[in-house]
């Protein structure tokens, strides 16, 4: 990665290095905020934790990205990472789908309990005889209607 420093600026009441770079990536897609800071890092010499990335734009049809960023001298910068997030969530997540799962489960036994109560009824009550008159009187009212 090639760094060219753009504006440098000396923020010394709020005890800080602000910096606007052009950062070439050929062959590259747009770098990450982890690759801007260790270039950052070793270009000039500061501590990881003590850089911050405000943004980083690519240019179009171009490999180049602007980079915005800060070197501060006493605040630490703390970075979230991305596994601490995923395993904080993923208990909450698997106890909502199986409760979700659960109550799926729960209606589709009603329903069916429910459909098969329904048909036995129907069956008990009527004969075969009356079924089949009520099916024959059904499709002449249907002859007439047309």
């Amino acid at each position: 990665m090639k760094i060219i420093e753009k504006q440098k600026n000396e923020n010394k009441l709020l005890k800080r290095t602000d910096l606007f770079l052009i950062i070439g990536h050929e062959g590259k897609p747009t770098p990450t905020q982890d690759e801007v800071i260790k270039a950052i890092a070793e270009k000039y010499k500061a501590p990881e934790n003590k850089i911050e990335i405000i943004y980083i734009f690519s240019e179009k049809g171009k490999a180049q990205s602007k980079v915005k960023a800060k070197i501060w001298k006493e605040k630490i910068i703390e970075r979230k990472k991305k596994e601490e997030k995923s395993t904080e969530q993923a208990p909450e997540q698997q106890e909502k789908a199986e409760d979700k799962k659960e109550n799926q489960e729960q209606k589709t036994q009603e329903n069916k309990e429910e459909t098969v109560t329904e048909v036995s009824k129907d069956s008990e009550e009527k004969p075969k005889e009356e079924v089949e008159k009520e099916d024959k009187k059904d499709e002449t009212q249907t002859d007439e209607k047309e």
